[in-house]
């Protein structure tokens, strides 16, 4: 019963199932995020930060497909909207420099996180994904009714 009600109260009002969406798709995203950061310190040798832009980046290609995708569904046959992968990297970049600044600051600071930057990446990406959600929601990810319609014909 809880369950159904659950159910009933996502299916009413969006933005609750999408933030869970996306929340899930950064999950996946901090995960690709952590292994990339974690493989190129610890077996390649990069220095913390450059391995922090370099995760970034795939990361954030990672979750542009699967937001695209799950989250904001975009319909399979409306193709690339025009700069919709540039605004989505736009919003993404600004979400990165509030988490990487949150990520510098607590490996310049603190012993356990210079040790462990998987910990200053979750606290970084963790602040920073309400911003990025409604960055994606609302500007990256638009739509209008009329490219939906005539998707839809």
């Amino acid at each position: 019963m809880m369950l159904s009600a659950c159910k009933m109260l996502f299916d009413r009002l969006p933005v609750p199932r999408q933030f869970l969406c996306f929340a899930g798709v950064g999950t996946v995203g901090f995960t690709v995020d952590a292994c990339v950061l974690t493989i190129l310190v610890a077996l390649v040798g990069v220095d913390r930060y450059s391995a922090r832009v370099i995760s970034f980046g795939v990361a954030v290609t990672v979750t542009w497909l699967l937001n695209r995708q799950f989250t904001f569904a975009v319909p399979q046959g409306a193709g690339m909207r025009p700069g919709e992968y540039s605004r989505y990297f736009g919003v993404q970049f600004v979400g990165a420099l509030i988490n990487f600044g949150i990520y510098g600051l607590l490996v310049a600071s603190f012993d356990t996180a210079f040790r462990y930057p998987a910990l200053a990446l979750a606290v970084g990406s963790v602040t920073a994904m309400f911003f990025n959600f409604l960055g994606a929601k609302h500007f990256a990810f638009r739509t209008s009714r009329r490219t939906l319609s005539s998707i839809a014909e």
